[in-house]
């Protein structure tokens, strides 16, 4: 009994063991692609994407039926802000908008920098904290 007793105490003190290493060892993927873009443009296919706040545009041109992926325009500034990107978008002019999860908005239109264009969701609701005794006055 005491030789069972010892095995499954040593199986569950090596599985704890790889649990830890693996918990510390685990880190976030990078790579993924955040607010994918396609745009149908006449022969051609614009597709953006964020990956690793990285800004990436592909132009394919359609020849014959067949899809001919053209060069990968890359931003090189990375998009501001630290909520996640949920959507891109770029035109023919070369111009290039990022939007954010809370809302706000960066473009860039001559090549040098982002610019904040404004945050669509508005402000948040100012609030203020009421004393209990306001509370107790305003229900009597």
């Amino acid at each position: 009994m005491a030789r069972k007793f010892f095995f499954v105490c040593a199986g569950l003190l090596c599985l704890a063991i790889a649990y830890d290493v693996g918990v510390k060892n685990a880190t976030a993927q990078t790579g993924l692609v955040d607010g994918a873009h396609v745009e149908n443009d006449g022969p051609s296919l614009d597709l953006t994407a964020a990956i690793g706040r990285q800004f990436y545009r592909w132009r394919w041109d359609i020849v014959s039926g067949q899809i001919t992926p053209g060069p990968v325009t890359v931003f090189a500034a990375p998009i501001p802000g630290t909520a996640q990107v949920v959507s891109t978008f770029s035109d023919y002019y070369g111009r290039f908008v990022a939007v954010l999860g809370n809302g706000d908005t960066y473009y860039v239109d001559d090549g040098s920098s982002w610019k904040l264009a404004g945050n669509f969701a508005g402000s948040p609701t100012p609030a203020q904290k009421a004393s209990w005794g306001h509370v107790k006055a305003r229900y009597r």
